[in-house]
């Protein structure tokens, strides 16, 4: 099939991902129900307890399970069996052990086999394996073997893989649970340089570390399957009420805003607030 074959719904051109009316289940349980629109260039935190559905919403957008009924559209295209291959070009999936998505004996090779899967002429496929580690910072370890690194560079070796197509949506399943600090902090800056240089750039991050939602402007959150929160990330983070009805544990900043209102400190009612009262403490 030719793209200009797939089915196109030009209501949808503006959206990243849509979702109409989705149903999947592993067995005779309903695993996951919902309806759903993602603008292009959105950042969105996707929240929930275990078993809410999260990593298999993901898998069902990059085409590695098949709905049970209902339609998902990427970047307008329909999602089928017949052009899973067009759309899963522009879309990039992060799983949470970084060694899962390692196939070459070194990094270059990891690289080349992404770009020989793309039929990438190969007089360019060196230039486009330096420039993708080099935004990475992962130059210097073009010939190392993968098993040599830690985990926060096997995430940003995963990361050039990304880059190096040029994927405009990016799922991250809980790709940052298993490192530390600094590589949270290292793949956290390279993003924010990302949406920088691209306005378009789609981003979905099922994460369990609240304070990894810096970048995030959308919460969605999910139980058994279905939406029960879908706006405004720091509307979610202020709710009190919210956040005990969905078992989430806020942001540290925002727990520490939580406890001055309830004593109803003076000039202390947002994040801007609590951080000049703290500034002011040294």
């Amino acid at each position: 099939m030719k793209k200009n074959e797939m089915i196109f719904k030009q209501e949808y051109q503006q959206y990243a991902i849509c979702i109409e009316d989705l149903s999947f289940s592993y067995g005779e349980k309903e695993d996951v129900s919902l309806s759903l629109k993602i603008k292009k260039g959105e950042k969105v935190c996707l929240l929930g307890h275990n078993g809410s559905g999260k990593s298999t919403l993901l898998k069902l957008i990059d085409g590695l399970l098949v709905p049970k009924s209902g339609n998902i559209y990427i970047n307008g295209y329909l999602l089928d069996d017949n052009s899973s291959y067009f759309s899963r070009r522009d879309i990039g999936l992060l799983f949470q052990n970084p060694d899962s998505q390692f196939v070459g004996t070194t990094v270059k090779d990891d690289l080349i086999f992404s770009l020989e899967n793309e039929n990438v002429d190969p007089s360019i496929m060196d230039e486009l394996i330096d420039e993708s580690l080099k935004e990475v910072d992962m130059l210097d370890y073009k010939n190392r073997e993968p098993v040599s690194l830690s985990g926060g560079q096997k995430q940003r070796v995963n990361l050039a893989s990304m880059f190096i197509l040029k994927k405009n949506i990016l799922l991250f399943d809980e790709a940052k649970s298993m490192l530390d600090p600094k590589g949270k902090a290292d793949m956290e800056r390279i993003l924010e340089k990302k949406i920088e240089e691209n306005e378009n750039l789609t981003i979905i991050d099922v994460t369990h570390d609240i304070e990894d939602t810096s970048i995030f402007n959308r919460a969605i959150v999910l139980n058994s399957g279905k939406i029960i929160y879908d706006g405004d990330k720091i509307s979610l983070f202020k709710d009190k009420e919210k956040l005990t009805k969905y078992k989430i544990k806020p942001p540290f900043l925002y727990e520490f805003l939580s406890y001055f209102k309830d004593r109803n400190t003076d000039n202390i009612d947002d994040i801007s607030s609590l951080k000049e009262f703290l500034c002011q403490l040294k």
